[in-house]
């Protein structure tokens, strides 16, 4: 996508016109149209002032090798803020309908950071047990229950199947850290050996795991339960974020 197609697109998403994209950014109308028109970069403050406008960075504007819509790192700190405000408040607003159904019922509000997973990402676990990784934002959730639960988006292709189905890049996953034990025929998991992790469909038989992905290029991995260091199963996705 060429910088005059990202400028367009970016203001679409916004849903400004090109005179209000200018006011909004402190430039003549006759600049905005300019720079979408005929693929002119702009520099300096004209830059910044657009990218400001559009709550991206000035890297984000210029650069177009640069995926769209935007990356979560090229999004403006003031961008950041309010999408986990608006999770937060959507959170604690579905919390606050249900506060006549008893206080010991309300769902809990977890704040959880969301790692890439897939493609070269991988989900580590400290000493504590705790999950780490790449990190690409924050998230509230609520209704998950009791649990150490942690989010992923999802960036590989080995839980994609035939003919578009399964998962899709960019879903956010949840996941609940479990037991072995507790995983049922058929549980999607996030299962962390000492060679590496593992997102797949599981299939308990006997003592190991059977860890099969949706993608037929992927061979199934049978496990030893005895080596699965960390096993979580998949509780939530969602499909757009």
């Amino acid at each position: 996508m060429n910088f005059s197609e990202k400028l367009k697109a970016l203001r679409e998403r916004e849903d400004l016109k090109q005179s209000e994209l200018a006011d909004r950014a402190g430039l003549g109308r006759n600049k905005i149209q300019r720079y979408e028109q005929a693929n002119q970069k702009p520099k300096g403050d004209d830059a910044l002032a657009i990218a400001r406008a559009l709550g991206v960075t000035a890297d984000y504007v210029l650069d177009d090798s640069l995926p769209f819509p935007p990356p979560e790192e090229y999004l403006s700190e003031k961008v950041v803020i309010i999408r986990k405000l608006e999770g937060l408040i959507g959170a604690l607003t579905s919390r606050e309908k249900e506060a006549g159904r008893g206080k010991e019922e309300l769902p809990d509000v977890v704040h959880l950071p969301v790692f890439k997973l897939g493609a070269g990402f991988d989900i580590q676990f400290d000493a504590a047990g705790l999950p780490a990784g790449h990190k690409v934002r924050d998230m509230y959730f609520n209704r998950l229950g009791e649990g150490t639960f942690f989010a992923a988006e999802l960036c590989g292709s080995s839980m994609r199947g035939a003919a578009d189905t399964g998962f899709s890049l960019g879903e956010v996953l949840v996941f609940k850290m479990v037991e072995p034990d507790d995983i049922a025929s058929g549980d999607y998991v996030y299962a962390r050996t000492p060679k590496h992790g593992l997102f797949r469909q599981a299939f308990p038989h006997h003592h190991t795991l059977r860890l099969r992905a949706l993608n037929p290029a992927d061979p199934e991995v049978a496990v030893e339960k005895t080596n699965i260091q960390q096993i979580c199963r998949l509780v939530r996705r969602l499909k757009e974020y």
